[in-house]
């Protein structure tokens, strides 16, 4: 049988045809290869963005509800006291304390300084976690909480991270006259130690550490220097607020409401004081 020249094209148009189409399916695939892969990086991105918590399965976190939580610049060690009494204690919570930040002086930074200012309602203990650390990424802090377990006993860990540069700088000074403070005790008045005493007494259970470094006194010039972050110069000015208007209620009470003249006998009932005469005139008997 002699084929045509029609029948030798024709397994030759369904090669080509099968080819073509076998192209248009490999395009068509990496294509949506492509475009998935963009649209998981986009995610994982987007994800990473978000300053999500690693919580532990086997945690057993407590269900309280906040209905109101307000920090106003407070310092991170004062939240962490907010927190366990809030809370009853049901959690566990690990805290750095100093670390090294490069630069001239190798200046210690105190983390638990970091002021923090949050306004929620009706929040339980992972939202609050949440919601810090999403303070902390739009105020470019390096501090970021995980919710962890030791055992069965829930654990909130605050960790630096890595690679992470501290945006604290060197540490401010700020001098404080103290003089209206001072004054007898029995009037209400404070010595030059009760005032330092104090303050260091208050700042040592806010910030968990001694305030030998950050706080010192010029008894001379009546003064006290505070040299620390604004956290702790502001926490430090509170307190002295607080003792002024502490003595100031103290010395209203001892205000004499009368002087009486020392030596004057008391006068009888009824009687009426005798008035000094009027100059060029003589005392008249009544």
């Amino acid at each position: 049988m002699k084929l045509q020249p029609e029948d030798t094209m024709k397994p030759m148009k369904h090669t080509i045809y099968a080819w073509g189409l076998l192209t248009l399916l490999t395009l068509g695939m990496a294509t949506a290869a492509r475009a998935t892969d963009a649209t998981g990086a986009n995610a994982t991105a987007d994800a990473a963005a978000v300053p999500v918590l690693v919580m532990a399965s086997n945690a057993v976190w407590p269900d309280t509800v906040l209905p109101e939580v307000n920090y106003e610049n407070m310092p991170l060690s004062g939240v962490v006291d907010s927190l366990q009494d809030s809370f009853k204690g049901g959690f566990d919570m690990i805290l750095p304390s100093h670390v090294q930040v490069s630069g001239a002086d190798m200046i210690p930074t105190n983390l638990l300084a970091t002021p923090i200012s949050l306004k929620l309602k009706n929040a339980d203990a992972q939202e609050i976690f949440t919601a810090m650390n999403m303070y902390f990424d739009v105020n470019n802090v390096s501090l970021r909480w995980e919710m962890s377990a030791n055992g069965s006993r829930p654990v909130a860990v605050l960790r630096l991270q890595e690679g992470a540069v501290t945006a604290t700088s060197a540490p401010k000074r700020m001098v404080f006259f103290v003089g209206d403070l001072l004054g007898d005790g029995k009037n209400g008045g404070m010595t030059m130690d009760d005032v330092v005493r104090t303050v260091s007494e208050v700042y040592l259970t806010s910030f968990n550490q001694p305030a030998d470094k950050v706080i010192q006194a010029h008894k001379e010039g009546q003064l006290i220097v505070v040299t620390g972050t604004d956290a702790e110069i502001g926490f430090v000015n509170q307190t002295l607020q607080a003792l002024k208007q502490k003595v100031e209620l103290q010395r209203a009470k001892y205000v004499p409401t009368a002087f009486p003249v020392v030596g004057a006998p008391p006068m009888p009932a009824g009687s009426a004081p005798a008035v000094a005469p009027a100059a060029g005139e003589s005392a008249k008997s009544p």
